[in-house]
């Protein structure tokens, strides 16, 4: 294209900027971003802009073209890719306080097992031990005045909470059937364990 020539010895363009008097620092039509190659950049020769903003515009541009090719090669954006990362590490499955209940339990029975709850043993105090060997948020610990209903918020800082209650009964087991649950943050059921009297592990 080659609009105007530029002479790198003296520093000066040989033909005017056809861009005219747009402000005070280009109003010499000969100078070269707006005399001050530090702070501008002109690529085209014609408008000076700040290096900040083409550096920007630059970053930019590679950023897009790595979120494209991650799409493309693997199905999903750079940007998911991070987040189940941070995710995963926030909420790594390895270090779940909860997979300790979950050891030595078996399915449940009937429909309570179709929805993948969990049979422990020893009734009440079974609950209980489990419920005693998961790490609550200190201050957060509950009990009803009798005791048959204790709980509290995880400590693992994922906001789910854990109790111990009697079953309201179905489910394939009798109405006060004691019961281990943990909920998700927004209050859905992530884990249940059912704990019937003298059922024994063997």
């Amino acid at each position: 294209m080659q609009a105007r020539y530029y002479d790198p010895v003296i520093g000066r363009f040989y033909s005017n900027d056809p861009a005219s008097f747009s402000n005070i620092h280009n109003f010499n039509r000969y100078a070269y971003a707006n005399n001050n190659p530090y702070k501008y950049t002109d690529p085209d020769g014609e408008n000076a802009i700040a290096v900040a903003r083409a550096s920007y515009r630059v970053g930019q541009s590679i950023g897009n073209g790595i979120n494209i090719a991650t799409e493309a090669l693997t199905g999903a954006s750079l940007s998911t890719h991070i987040a189940n990362a941070v995710y995963d590490a926030v909420h790594n499955d390895s270090s779940d306080p909860v997979d300790g209940i979950k050891e030595g339990k078996s399915p449940a029975k009937g429909e309570a097992g179709e929805k993948g709850q969990l049979e422990g043993v020893d009734g009440q105090a079974g609950a209980l031990e489990d419920l005693g060997s998961i790490p609550l948020e200190e201050g957060s610990e509950w009990s009803s005045p009798d005791g048959s209903r204790q709980g509290g918020t995880l400590g693992d800082g994922s906001g789910r909470k854990a109790n111990v209650h009697p079953s309201g009964g179905g489910d394939s087991y009798p109405k006060g059937t004691p019961t281990l649950e943990v909920q998700k943050p927004n209050g859905k059921t992530d884990v249940k364990i059912r704990y019937p009297e003298n059922k024994s592990n063997g």
